[in-house]
């Protein structure tokens, strides 16, 4: 099999977008990743958890990075932070040299995966996420740490703490709200909150969610995988798939100011996206039955047809 990577400059029309391959790849959901090179610039990172990972150029050609000593690990839970590239796998947090030439051979700059690593037990590794002062989050299926990395990292005297021993679902749900990141557990949406102190804490016993028993009974846990999120225009939008429905279908939108709930139904977006348009930022979705993009929350009509409100 191959993927395609499509890449629009933002005129003209979608058809005359850049495309690039990738052979070999197994389908998938991907996370991708901007990451610098000192030869090439700005390059991206590509991984499906299931592959090997691609580096794709400014000109959209890809490189197949392999799966060596010397390449970043087999995982969706990566991210570009103080000038390296970071990836969590099998319970280890493995990093690269600072900006490197390559990231596919340890020569290069890229990883030495048998040393440059740090054991923190977080289960299944679900998100890595940055933040502005306080270091790396890791979202794992059974706890969360915090890890605030030296410049130069030094895995024997590093210490990662543990911030919640109640673990993530769906990497794809962890989003940042505010100073604040929220992401889908066990037992509801959660937040990791930032205090007057200046310390992530967890949010109150209870879910954020609490009061959506009736909707959290309905959740079918066995597509969760499929589950997506996005902060968009200060609300937090959560789609699952719920009830029979092996594919997203229901929305649950959180409004952190009010610490109050919306739900939507029949919409099926399996994935959210943004695109900035002449300096406004827009949110889309990819439904995961037709196939098509639509622009959320814009218009009266939902493809031709009226839009029913009720409240």
């Amino acid at each position: 099999t191959s993927a395609s990577i499509w890449v629009y400059n933002g005129t003209g029309d979608v058809s005359a977008a850049a495309t690039a391959n990738a052979s070999g790849w197994s389908s998938g959901r991907t996370t991708m990743c901007k990451a610098l090179e000192s030869d090439e610039a700005d390059v991206v990172i590509i991984q499906n958890g299931i592959d090997q990972a691609f580096r794709m150029k400014q000109n959209y050609t890809f490189q197949a990075l392999g799966d060596t000593n010397g390449s970043p690990p087999i995982t969706r839970a990566m991210i570009y932070y103080r000038d390296r590239l970071w990836c969590m796998a099998d319970n280890k947090l493995y990093y690269s040299g600072a900006v490197p030439t390559d990231y596919s051979t340890s020569a290069g700059g890229g990883f030495v995966r048998a040393s440059n690593y740090y054991n923190i037990p977080i289960g299944t590794e679900r998100a890595l996420v940055g933040t502005r002062d306080y270091g790396l989050l890791m979202f794992g299926s059974q706890n969360i740490y915090q890890l605030n990395p030296t410049l130069v990292p030094a895995p024997s005297t590093d210490k990662p703490e543990l911030i919640l021993d109640i673990g993530c679902v769906n990497g794809d749900t962890v989003r940042q709200v505010g100073d604040d990141w929220l992401y889908l557990a066990y037992d509801g949406v959660r937040a990791l909150k930032r205090t007057v102190q200046d310390k992530l804490q967890s949010g109150q016993s209870q879910p954020l969610s609490w009061n959506l028993k009736e909707e959290f009974e309905e959740i079918n846990w066995a597509y969760i995988a499929n589950a997506d999120a996005i902060f968009f225009q200060d609300k937090y939008i959560l789609s699952l798939p719920t009830g029979s429905s092996t594919t997203n279908n229901k929305l649950w939108i959180y409004y952190p100011a009010q610490n109050a709930w919306a739900i939507i139904t029949g919409q099926n977006i399996a994935k959210f996206a943004t695109v900035k348009f002449s300096n406004e930022l827009r949110l889309y979705g990819l439904d995961a039955v037709s196939g098509k993009l639509y622009r959320m929350f814009y218009g009266t009509s939902d493809d031709t047809t009226a839009i029913v409100y009720q409240e």
